[in-house]
């Protein structure tokens, strides 16, 4: 889990999840529409954020490296 996550908040990772994010937000508004479309829309903001801030959603289930 901890490559993953590594994974995740590096530069491909961050991208894809922006990438997910603004794709999930186009087809929402664009494509469904109506109340379907602005739930998938905002479940679009969560990727895009995350991927804008470097977090990851699987951090805390990753195991803690200790010095």
């Amino acid at each position: 889990m901890d490559g993953l996550v590594r994974f995740m908040n590096g530069l491909w990772g961050r991208l894809g999840r922006i990438a997910l994010g603004l794709a999930l937000i186009a087809y929402g508004l664009a494509v469904l529409g109506g109340t379907l479309g602005i739930a998938v829309a905002v479940v679009g903001v969560l990727p895009l954020l995350l991927g804008l801030a470097g977090r990851c959603l699987l951090e805390p289930l990753a195991p803690r490296r200790t010095a």
